[in-house]
């Protein structure tokens, strides 16, 4: 178990021994039990992208990597990459991007932030056609 105190809570605790209020039964209460965060499942996001005509892999790559450095609370992770596999088995989608976020919750909130639209206008629509999205829970 991983647990934190704040230092404006042991503050709080000090200015209250000091009118004399007992707090010792109250100092657990500050003590944050980060574990719980372990249980509650995890979201894997996966977007596969389609090159517009004439649109080289590198120029999509460069432009749709800027999905990779937003600032994203929530996200744990987030890689953007062409294709290994054959060919005849892509479909045509030739980038995709996986991420992994804390929550759904999370997920939802990056995917409508303003930074993220603005990101998916200027740097991922002017290069690729047929997004196809896929998200699902991590299994524990």
């Amino acid at each position: 178990m991983t647990t934190t105190t704040s230092s404006s809570a042991i503050q709080r605790v000090h200015d209250h021994e000091q009118y004399g209020i007992k707090t010792a039964s109250h100092l657990e209460s500050l003590v944050v039990d980060h574990s719980i965060f372990d249980t509650m499942p995890k979201i894997c996001h996966i977007v596969l992208w389609k090159l517009k005509e004439g649109v080289s892999l590198q120029t999509a790559k460069a432009s749709i990597d800027a999905l990779s450095k937003l600032k994203a609370p929530g996200r744990l992770s987030c890689q953007i990459t062409p294709t290994v596999g054959p060919s005849d088995r892509i479909q045509g989608f030739e980038l995709g991007m996986y991420s992994t976020f804390e929550s759904m919750d999370a997920l939802n909130t990056y995917a409508t932030s303003k930074e993220h639209v603005d990101c998916v206008d200027n740097n991922v629509k002017p290069y690729v056609t047929s997004p196809l999205a896929y998200d699902w829970e991590i299994p524990e």
